[in-house]
């Protein structure tokens, strides 16, 4: 079993591009291997409408999906943990902020439910 969990999101260059070069690698590796399973933590999101990271993300999803080795995808959120800067930032706005709201634009669904 192989766990991908790789970004390049601080890329100087196009990190979609590297995304792809290293999602691809990656799965050439592992048929290489013989690995029987990647893991993959992937994000949410689908349809026209993701950020380019998360675009990425899906594009890496389907790259293993299609590489000819069994893979599990896990599509999650941010994940919050201590000395992380999403725990830093979500931190600093529960000290701050009784109540917040999101925006109107914020429509991404976390859950598997398609109605």
């Amino acid at each position: 079993m192989a766990y991908y969990l790789v970004y390049a999101m601080a890329s100087a260059n196009s990190f979609e591009e590297e995304d792809r070069q290293a999602g691809e690698s990656f799965a050439a590796a592992a048929r290489e291997a013989k690995v029987c399973r990647i893991v993959y933590l992937g994000g949410l999101g689908a349809g026209d409408r993701l950020s380019a990271h998360l675009r990425s993300r899906q594009e890496v999803g389907r790259i293993f999906r299609e590489s000819g080795v069994t893979t599990i995808e896990f599509r999650t959120s941010i994940i919050v943990g201590l000395g992380s800067v999403s725990f830093d930032i979500v931190s600093a706005l529960v000290e701050k902020l009784p109540v917040m709201t999101t925006p109107k634009w914020v429509k991404t669904r976390n859950s598997t439910d398609s109605h």
